[in-house]
């Protein structure tokens, strides 16, 4: 007699499009109902959203064609959003480390027929070759969106303990240096701590393209990564979302869309 392997993964109509979802995802130490409600009222992303559609905006009135990166992707809320946004005149490359949200993300990217969207199994960090990362029990409930595949300083409870020595899996890790690229205009990075080194290994990428980097920076040291982008000759701007302390947008100095999303974007200021 055939057994059912207990239910993990499920089909939900959300704000975004249907929907692979974990029913063990924790969402701000709740359980799947947070986690709908995330998706369905987008309670959390809005404000983003809103903001890098209007960068995209700005990016397609000057390029035409749009490259976009959603690096981080998780379920792929931003890389379904911005896929939809840019149907017919934009690209988006999304990365996603952890293998078995990965096959959620593609099953979403399917789902929504998104077309304009490539979906890498790979970490993304400082260096191309491979990593090791603990092993996850997904039966557990977990908040998978802040699993951190490297031992950062600023490490947050998911849910189940993390063992970054023993019971590892290694997989493979990419810099976006070594990935040829025609054009990029805009990067979104949130890898639970390892922001920073994204940044080391694209800084040949970044000065050459230019891009807008929206940045999560719960994990890592902010002082540090306004060092580095004042390095590179970029200013920081406030998103003014829900939170404004866990989110920068980075614009360089040169970016002819800057000042224009400045006027667009009045709550959106400039940090330095």
């Amino acid at each position: 007699m055939y057994k059912m392997n207990p239910s993990i993964f499920t089909l939900l109509t959300t704000k975004h499009g249907p929907m692979i979802l974990s029913l063990n995802d924790k969402f701000q130490g709740k359980g799947l109902f947070a986690q709908m409600k995330l998706c369905s009222e987008n309670i959390t992303s809005e404000s983003e959203i809103n903001a890098i559609k209007n960068i995209l905006k700005l990016k397609r009135k000057e390029n035409g064609k749009v490259v976009a990166l959603d690096i981080g992707a998780n379920f792929g809320v931003f890389t379904l959003e911005m896929s939809n946004y840019m149907k017919d005149w934009g690209q988006v490359l999304s990365f996603e480390a952890q293998e078995k949200i990965y096959y959620a993300l593609c099953g979403n990217v399917a789902l929504n027929n998104c077309l304009n969207v490539i979906v890498k199994n790979l970490a993304v960090g400082s260096n191309t070759g491979y990593i090791e990362i603990p092993k996850l029990n997904y039966y557990r409930p977990t908040n998978l969106g802040s699993f951190s595949i490297k031992k950062e300083y600023n490490m947050q409870n998911i849910g189940q303990n993390l063992d970054y020595e023993k019971n590892l899996k290694k997989i493979k890790s990419v810099k976006l240096d070594d990935i040829t690229f025609k054009n990029l205009d805009f990067i979104k990075l949130d890898v639970e701590g390892m922001e920073i080194e994204v940044i080391e290994g694209s800084e040949k990428i970044l000065n050459k393209f230019k891009p807008v980097l929206l940045v999560d920076f719960r994990k890592i040291d902010r002082d540090i990564l306004y060092k580095y982008m004042k390095n590179l000759n970029y200013v920081g701007l406030t998103t003014a979302g829900n939170q404004p302390d866990l989110d920068i947008l980075f614009f360089h100095k040169e970016d002819p869309c800057l000042e224009q999303f400045l006027k667009e974007n009045p709550k959106c200021y400039k940090i330095f």
